[in-house]
């Protein structure tokens, strides 16, 4: 089970007065408004197949499909290939991770843009 809601132990890492894995995902790992949207509701509904995740964010399957290939791209989530038999053909159905797999991938994530921006800062302002 998923727990999307924040707990007083939150960091305001984006400096919004909000504590979320939404100002997580959105600063430190770069998604936008519907990639996070889909995320959350990907999180909510496993398995569903683009059209449905269109319906259910509100929005034309073009940018949605966009939006999951880059959260499958990122491996926050799984593609599965359905087949079906008439007309003959398949579709793909979009879930998360395990939990577990989930969390360590998504600190997996965070620590190498941490890493980047100590980089960044280092190469900016090098140490004496």
């Amino acid at each position: 089970m998923y727990n999307l809601v924040s707990s007083s132990r939150d960091l305001d890492v984006a400096g919004t007065g909000r504590n979320s894995l939404e100002d997580l995902c959105k600063c430190f790992l770069g998604l936008n408004d519907l990639q996070y949207r889909l995320f959350t509701i990907i999180l909510e509904y496993p398995g569903k197949t683009c059209k449905e995740l269109s319906e259910l964010a509100g929005q034309t399957r073009t940018p949605v499909q966009r939006a999951v290939k880059k959260l499958h791209d990122m491996e926050m989530v799984t593609r599965d290939q359905v087949s079906r038999g008439d007309p003959p053909g398949f579709y793909f159905t979009y879930s998360p991770l395990e939990p577990e797999e989930l969390r360590e991938h998504l600190l997996h994530l965070v620590n190498l843009a941490r890493d980047e921006m100590v980089r960044i800062i280092d190469d900016r302002f090098p140490q004496g």
